[in-house]
């Protein structure tokens, strides 16, 4: 059972667009301190849930209870986000900073994507890599207490990748922050989610500890995922 604070939940929870059902009868939550991975094939309704999660969408029907606040307690950091070309790095961070209710001093956030060197070059001139790692740091501007990940290594590096674990791992550890992660990289997954929730055709299908899952079947999780939706299969 779990005993942590519940930050955010949802309760038969359905959508629809253009008549096609997305989100089918979704009971999922998040508590405090967790790292959740929402997995599943393209099109299962991940990034829908994600958005109904954040209000940019509105369920048909069901309950949503979010005891945060969306601009100021949730952090994003999408696979596809804007950023303002003709501006460097440093100014977009301090703009982002100036309506936070927590001051975060800008030079912390930059050396935390490792981007300090690149403080002063305009946003455009980053690499794919770099412009991934401003996103995350831009999601972490207001010093979320939840903070939603889609996809967030695409585009980086092997040195890159394992700095962004580390320090996500170092923020969970000593702030209690709440991830949810939207991953098809299974070996990432593994190594750092603590509960996984899958999806498919609109519906929560399994949802455990990352322990219980591997446990439950005897397999590598990878195997547990091409079993349960054919996660991995083509």
């Amino acid at each position: 059972m779990n005993t942590k604070e519940t930050i955010a939940q949802m309760e038969g929870v359905n959508k629809s667009f253009n008549g096609k059902q997305v989100l089918k009868s979704i009971d999922f939550s998040l508590a405090k301190g967790e790292i959740v991975a929402l997995l599943g094939l393209n099109g299962q309704g991940k990034t829908t849930l994600v958005r109904i999660l954040l209000g940019l969408e509105k369920a048909d029907s069901g309950n949503i209870h979010l005891a945060l606040d969306k601009k100021q307690e949730i952090g994003v950091m999408l696979q596809e986000v804007a950023m303002p070309s003709a501006m460097k790095t440093k100014e977009w961070l301090s703009l982002l900073c100036v309506s936070t209710k927590e001051e975060i001093e800008v030079e912390t956030l930059l050396e935390q994507g490792g981007l300090t060197e690149k403080k002063n070059c305009f946003c455009l001139d980053l690499s794919g890599g770099e412009k991934r790692r401003l996103q995350f740091i831009a999601a972490l501007a207001n010093n979320p207490v939840l903070l939603i990940l889609d996809e967030p290594t695409v585009g980086m590096d092997i040195a890159s990748k394992d700095s962004f674990w580390k320090l996500l791992k170092q923020m969970v550890n000593e702030q209690m922050l709440t991830i949810l992660l939207i991953s098809h990289d299974i070996e990432e997954v593994q190594k750092f989610a603590t509960r996984i929730a899958i999806m498919n055709d609109g519906q929560i299908v399994l949802d455990a500890s990352k322990e219980e899952l591997i446990n439950r079947s005897g397999k590598d999780l990878s195997d547990v995922l091409k079993q349960v939706v054919g996660y991995g299969n083509n």
